[in-house]
């Protein structure tokens, strides 16, 4: 179990979703100081053991700083700002955006970070106040490997499905591209490309009536990235192992019951497992086991 204490946390942006992140790191217990534009609204966290900050300044001494702002100005603001987080004598050792901001302002606070050799992390969350409160978030990652291997522990308190997919996603917002955009698409027209020459040898050459076929193809077609995951290719082809021969042929004997069990599995991986069973951090661990990746964490 991660040392929750390993690293200090700032916060800035205290809003509704902000607030109920920020509480979440404190009952993990994390010394973390906040930073709110309206001070009152920061302060409740007192009670939790958080400490209230008057300036974005106030947290450079800090190791690592969450922002969770309202708009792309407003983070821009808050780093290099008057009294903003990088402006002052200390800086931390990594910053975490956590907004939904546009990609120019994200490269430019990122890019000037960098400058002043802090790492950015790009990790938007999705879900309201009410699933934030409860832990639930979905937390999308971008940046280097090792400021993320740093910050996992406080992610994963923040929400249940994260998923790093790596540095390709920046260089590639630095041209205007949405990588994931860009992955999901060619998923997809493969899917679709594979579908139709599947189900046309199925029609022409085997008695497996077209319309069947489809349903089953289509049905596959989400279970797959569901039960596998989308960060690792090995995800989707451990799924495929998994339905072909577990589902389908391990499970004969149920006959039509296949299909209900079938559907509780997707249901519960969308529930319990959103990021698939074969997420980012199960694949480290297996990385891990085999030799294949090291064990260390950049130093405090």
């Amino acid at each position: 179990m991660a040392d929750m204490k390993q690293y200090t946390i700032g916060w800035i942006g205290a809003g509704r979703m902000g607030y109920s992140m920020a509480k979440r790191l404190l009952d993990a217990g994390c010394d973390v100081s906040i930073y709110n534009r309206t001070r009152s609204k920061a302060e409740p966290l007192i009670e939790y053991g958080g400490k209230v900050v008057d300036t974005p300044q106030d947290l450079g001494d800090r190791d690592i700083v969450f922002t969770m702002v309202s708009a792309s100005n407003d983070l821009i603001s808050v780093v290099f700002g008057e009294n903003g987080l990088l402006t002052g004598e200390h800086t931390p050792k990594l910053l975490i955006e956590c907004s939904s901001v546009s990609e120019e302002a994200s490269a430019q606070v990122r890019s000037r970070a960098a400058d002043m050799g802090v790492d950015m992390l790009a990790s938007p969350v999705s879900g309201n106040a009410k699933v934030g409160k409860a832990g639930k978030l979905t937390i999308v990652t971008s940046g280097p490997r090792p400021a993320f291997d740093m910050a996992e522990p406080y992610l994963e308190a923040i929400g249940r499905g994260v998923t790093y997919v790596g540095e390709d996603e920046l260089a590639a917002q630095s041209v205007g591209i949405n990588l994931t955009a860009v992955k999901v698409t060619a998923m997809t027209a493969g899917g679709f490309i594979a579908g139709i020459g599947g189900a046309l040898y199925a029609h022409t050459a085997t008695y497996v009536d077209h319309l069947t076929f489809t349903v089953l193809l289509a049905t596959f077609a989400i279970a797959y990235p569901i039960l596998g995951g989308l960060s690792s290719v090995f995800g989707t082809l451990v799924a495929v192992v998994f339905i072909q021969g577990v589902l389908v042929e391990g499970l004969r004997f149920l006959g039509d019951w296949r299909n209900i069990v079938f559907g509780l599995l997707i249901i519960a991986a969308m529930n319990l497992k959103p990021s698939g069973l074969f997420d980012a951090r199960t694949a480290r661990i297996l990385k891990r086991a085999v030799g294949l990746e090291g064990r260390g964490r950049p130093g405090a």
